[in-house]
């Protein structure tokens, strides 16, 4: 018996059970042992409806869920003028899929894409995108902070009039934004994301990145911030330091292989007495990488202070 044709029936015998009971004035009640049957009937129906609650679509219902935690992964992207992307996506009923032009600020193509039973998902630009190098990042649809999973293709001829490029001493780093921050309200105590920088080692050698540089381009006094992390996607290197002017040096100790890209986040630590300085702006700029020079700066995201 299904789900809904077991509780169409509990509530016929439970119609029948109580009108056994509802008193007439010209019929008679039914007898006791009819009754009972009755009654021993609709307990083991409600058993039977129990069972089939815990057991109905359990096969069939695919889990829907936003936990960042999910496994998901591009499998492909084809590097045509309007590129195909695939891959696949576990514990998911959607995805949201961008693609942007190295250096640039604005997405070049972004959608949301179903995920099929099968866990599987894809996405295809519908448009010509211009020569040059480009970053694919998927996002969960509630989530649009932090990527799930990225990928790096070119088309064409990888080149881009507005890619910030710093040269070390044992490799070539090639550094641009992220332009998913959106900004808002810094309280006190609170630690914002004020950048999002993607690194890639283009050189044939191991690097290491020792040191991030940032000035405060905002309204707000330095005594705001009390101090500014670093920390990227692929191994968890960390940088840290105190804020004690507008411009301060985040040390770090991330190694690239070659060609490997990694994804940093730099945020700001507000200071407890950060109202004091309610109304005004924090605007952080990536002036520098120590050991190389650019075309920098690369400008984050703007707060306002509140309370």
């Amino acid at each position: 018996m299904s789900y809904k044709n077991s509780i169409i029936a509990i509530a016929l015998l439970s119609a029948v059970v109580f009108a056994s009971y509802a008193p007439a004035a010209h019929a008679q009640v039914a007898n006791v042992s009819t009754l009972a049957s009755l009654q021993a009937q609709l307990v083991s129906l409600q058993s039977q409806l129990s069972n089939l609650k815990r057991t109905t679509n359990t096969d069939t219902v695919k889990t829907v869920t936003t936990d960042t935690d999910a496994a998901v992964e591009i499998k492909k992207v084809t590097s045509s003028k309007k590129p195909s992307i695939s891959g696949i996506a576990e514990d998911m009923d959607k995805l949201y899929v961008t693609v942007t032009k190295d250096g640039e600020d604005k997405a070049a193509f972004k959608k949301t894409v179903k995920v099929s039973r099968s866990d599987k998902w894809s996405a295809r630009v519908t448009r010509s995108l211009p020569d040059g190098a480009y970053t694919v990042e998927v996002f969960s649809p509630k989530d649009r902070d932090e990527a799930l999973a990225t990928k790096t293709f070119t088309v064409g001829k990888a080149t881009s009039s507005k890619a910030k490029t710093t040269t070390a001493a044992n490799g070539t780093f090639s550094v641009s934004l992220l332009p998913l921050l959106m900004g808002g309200t810094a309280r006190a105590n609170q630690a914002v994301p004020v950048s999002y920088l993607k690194v890639t080692n283009t050189g044939k050698e191991a690097a290491t990145l020792t040191g991030v540089t940032l000035a405060q381009r905002g309204t707000a006094a330095a005594s705001a911030v009390t101090s500014l992390t670093l920390k990227d996607d692929k191994d968890g290197s960390q940088g840290l330091a105190k804020v004690s002017g507008t411009t301060t040096t985040v040390p770090t100790t991330s190694e690239f292989a070659p060609g490997q890209m990694k994804l940093f986040t730099v945020k700001a630590v507000m200071a407890a007495n950060a109202g004091s300085q309610f109304g005004k702006t924090l605007q952080y700029e990536v002036t520098g990488v120590t050991g190389g020079k650019g075309a920098f700066p690369i400008k984050g995201t703007t707060w306002t202070i509140g309370f």
